[in-house]
Formats: C-alpha cells, sequence, structure tokens
C-alpha cells in the first residue's frame, strides 16, 4: 500500500513538542525518529501547540452548535474555555493518531 502524503499545511505545522530540547517536533523529526507524545505533554504545552497548528492554518469556519471560524477558535483555547479544552483534546486526538501514522510508514 501506497503512504498517504500529509497536505503542505499539516507537513509545516508541529507534530508535538520536545520538552526536554524546548522545542516543537514537525514530520521530519517524527520520520528521524523523536517522539514525545502530544498526549504526555502537560496541558500548558498541550495548549501552546494546539494554538501553533491553529494559527499557522489557512482560515476557516467550523459549522457544529455555533459557527466559529479560526481566530474564534484559537480565543477559545487561549482562554480555557470548555470549548477551548474540547479543541485541545480533538487536536492531541489528530496529533496522536498522526503520528502514529508516521511511525508504521503509512503517512509521509
Amino acid at each position: 500500500m501506497k503512504p498517504i502524503k500529509l497536505s503542505e499545511t499539516e507537513r509545516k505545522k508541529p507534530l508535538s513538542y520536545d520538552q526536554i530540547g524546548k522545542k516543537f517536533l514537525y514530520l521530519k523529526d517524527i520520520q528521524e525518529g523523536a517522539f514525545f507524545s502530544p498526549s504526555a505533554l502537560d496541558q500548558e504545552t498541550q495548549r501552546i501547540l494546539t494554538i501553533k497548528r491553529l494559527e499557522m492554518e489557512e482560515p476557516f469556519s467550523i459549522e457544529s452548535l455555533k459557527a466559529m471560524d479560526k481566530d474564534q477558535m484559537i480565543e477559545e483555547v487561549r482562554q480555557g474555555t470548555e470549548r477551548g479544552k474540547e479543541i485541545i483534546k480533538t487536536e492531541i486526538r489528530y496529533l496522536e493518531e498522526t503520528i502514529k501514522e508516521i511511525k508504521k510508514g503509512d503517512l509521509v
């Protein structure tokens, strides 16, 4: 099975954070064996990682119970609202799955 290529936007965004080296980890770092599980990061680091990823995203709007655009999502995360906490949880789950697929070689 041929690996699936991440979008250009996703390839530029950090996937985790190295708390020892104090730096974001990107696709290349994960492919080279660096790995710090996003779910093992403390809440503040998860929040910073989520904000960094959202800031790098192209403008968007999500329709759910209430429409939210990129800036509104970032503000929810920054303020630590319940909705912001859900956004972080969703992002961390996505990152865990993405890293797992990268490590298996199914995602490049």
